[in-house]
């Protein structure tokens, strides 16, 4: 069962788009899923070939006897043989702004 995105991930897709990255969509975490995330899809190919697209994940990481929640965010591709190689991944503090700005300053500086 599909939910809605994790707020971080519409905080996420926000900055990026303030920053100029475009993305195709946003595809919801499996609520049934514990480790699930959500995709921020930057592209997508439907031409049959070795990869089907790259994205950003985002998901959240819970403390237990704790109130904090982190996110865990990520760039993968989405190979079709071999899985889903990472670029890079972190984790953030959630609804935090300025770390969401510096992760996307970080790997897509502008101008570039």
């Amino acid at each position: 069962m599909l939910n809605k995105p994790f707020a971080g991930t519409q905080d996420f897709a926000d900055a990026l788009k303030a920053h100029g990255v475009s993305f195709v969509e946003i595809e919801p975490h499996d609520a049934d899923d514990a480790e699930s995330s959500d995709r921020i899809w930057l592209y997508r190919n439907s031409d049959g070939g070795m990869c089907d697209g790259e994205y950003i994940f985002v998901g959240e990481s819970r403390y237990r006897d704790s109130d904090r929640v982190d996110l865990w965010v990520g760039h993968n591709s989405a190979d079709v043989c071999g899985g889903h190689p990472t670029y890079w991944s972190t984790h953030i503090p959630a609804n935090n702004a300025m770390a969401i700005q510096a992760l996307i300053l970080e790997h897509w500086p502008m101008g570039e």
